[in-house]
């Protein structure tokens, strides 16, 4: 297990919920929101309802989180999101099998609009992107990506350019207890 599972600081189930909640909400087609004094069970009900995220494995109890910053090279050792989609964009599952993949024409024809994010995230790599959020859970290896799969991409791209990159990711891992 890399060191970096154990890096970073201390963050608030809370804390991880509202910044997701401000990532969607600069988007043209979300609502703003300010999800400042919201409690846990609205802001769970807004991503999942409003928004469509799949928050609820955020909120498992059994999970302490973090916020640690991971390098773009260190951001290929994370999982993509657990969908069908996204396991055959990546082959092997993780972020970096997805940008490698995308090295093959057929393959960004196959998804053309996960390519062009993924590019438009790896030219604009010096943009504050806000944390990733990320579980490990039952011992699986890697932590999969809830959301930032894009980001998380075209930041490993940017590294793989030989471009020094990071992205913070609230990163929750279920305890041992």
């Amino acid at each position: 297990m890399p060191d970096w599972i154990e890096r970073g600081e201390p963050v608030a189930v809370e804390t991880v919920l509202r910044d997701w909640i401000e990532r969607e909400a600069r988007k043209d087609a979300y609502p703003d929101a300010d999800p400042t004094d919201w409690e846990r069970e609205r802001l769970l009900r807004e991503l999942t309802d409003t928004y469509e995220e799949p928050a609820e494995p955020v909120v498992d109890d059994r999970l302490h989180w973090r916020a640690v910053e991971l390098t773009g090279d260190e951001l290929g050792g994370l999982g993509t999101f657990p969908e069908p989609a996204w396991d055959h964009l990546s082959g092997d599952g993780t972020v970096a099998g997805a940008v490698e993949r995308l090295d093959d024409p057929s393959v960004v024809d196959d998804f053309p609009d996960a390519a062009a994010k993924i590019t438009w995230f790896a030219a604009h790599n010096d943009e504050e992107f806000g944390a990733a959020v990320a579980w490990q859970r039952d011992g699986e290896w890697p932590p999969r990506l809830l959301d930032g799969n894009h980001r998380a991409c075209g930041l490993h791209r940017a590294a793989e350019r030989g471009e020094t990159v990071s992205l913070t990711v609230h990163l929750g891992v279920e305890s041992r207890s």
